[in-house]
């Protein structure tokens, strides 16, 4: 009698804690889906406001270069540099909120970590390219008229420091926003990954 007593016990037992396991589990997946939903939020939203300051900022441009204000020539060249780079960086812009905007954390983790790791190569090559190629050309471009013309010692300062606030926020963007947010998306699908084959 008292071994079919503890018996039941020990089923009901066992029993309590795996339904406590699996409640456990399934709060450990909702903590790390909601870490990953913020995280996806922040990239869009990024994303979204980049492409329509873009699309803000490219007819204000357009207009300055209209007035015929800005009298060194090298000035006018660097605007229109960067009107060309605005237009042709709206394809890649768009292009990744489109790849984002794929992840869904209710459907299949390999295909998200798919997603993920081909939005940060493309985030990386990106990177590379602003920090290799426009970064030097900015500050070329900034740079040489501060020695190359005489100019007044606040807009030689001014230059300077929208050279010097371009590179930081180029540098915060990328580590900041996308590096911390793509690594913690990572990293939870992947112990998402690891729950479900346990």
């Amino acid at each position: 009698m008292e071994i079919d007593e503890l018996k039941k016990i020990w089923v009901s037992l066992d029993q309590q804690i795996g339904k406590q396991n699996i409640v456990k589990e399934n709060i450990l997946k909702e903590v790390i889906l909601a870490k990953s939903d913020k995280a996806l939020s922040r990239l869009l939203n990024f994303d979204i406001f980049g492409l329509v300051l873009t699309i803000a900022v490219i007819p204000f441009l357009l207009f300055v270069l209209s007035q015929d204000v800005l009298k060194p020539e090298i000035l006018r060249i660097l605007l229109w540099f960067f009107i060309a780079y605005m237009i042709i960086d709206l394809v890649p812009m768009i292009w990744r909120m489109v790849l984002l905007s794929k992840v869904d954390f209710s459907k299949d983790v390999a295909g998200n970590i798919k997603n993920i790791q081909r939005y940060n190569v493309f985030i990386r090559v990106e990177k590379t390219i602003t920090f290799v190629v426009i970064m030097p050309i900015l500050i070329f471009y900034l740079v040489f008229p501060v020695f190359s013309m005489n100019l007044e010692l606040w807009r030689a300062g001014a230059l300077i420091g929208a050279c010097l606030v371009t590179i930081l926020f180029a540098y915060w963007q990328y580590k900041r926003v996308y590096d911390k947010n793509i690594s913690s998306m990572l990293k939870s699908l992947e112990e998402l990954r690891d729950l479900k084959e346990e």
